[in-house]
């Protein structure tokens, strides 16, 4: 009789440990806030561009989520001397930008200029982004703003 018990209670605690958590298991079942598209701004470059009015920079912004945005605001900085002194500081906002859209959003110029300016950029939105650790730039450039002589050209650093 003892063994019928010991058997059973081996065969008992076997289903237990094994069969039963395994059948628990959730098995190939994506996590339901994957399913909501989300937006997800990022800054890809800056150019500078000069026109009658003067030059500009621009920010390069693009939407790499799946859902459009509801806005945009944009700061950009500017560096001088190692980063020292701060020559250009602006904010920017703009309207919705839908998935894989790219525009480039002006954010201004220091004049007069000659030197190495170190861009550091922020973009982002009020609508929850999927990613936030992509929404800062950062870059330096040569850059030459002295009325009509102007220069713009992307450092390897």
């Amino acid at each position: 009789m003892k063994r019928k018990w010991f058997a059973t209670g081996i065969i008992l605690l076997f289903v237990g440990t094994i069969i039963i958590p395994s059948m628990a298991q959730k098995i190939n079942e994506t996590d339901a806030s994957t399913f909501d598209g989300k937006p997800d701004l990022t800054i890809t470059g800056v150019i500078g561009e000069y026109y009658l009015d003067g030059a500009t920079l621009k920010c390069i912004v693009k939407n790499i989520g799946t859902a459009p945005s509801a806005d945009n605001s944009l700061q950009g900085y500017g560096y001088w001397f190692f980063g020292l002194v701060k020559v250009l500081e602006t904010y920017n906002y703009g309207g919705p930008m839908g998935p894989g859209e790219t525009e480039n959003i002006r954010f201004g110029c220091p004049f007069p200029y000659f030197g190495i300016i170190r861009v550091r950029c922020y973009i982002s939105t009020i609508t929850p982004e999927e990613d936030y650790d992509n929404n800062r730039f950062t870059h330096s450039y040569f850059l030459v703003n002295q009325e009509f002589l102007w220069g713009f050209k992307e450092l390897p650093w």
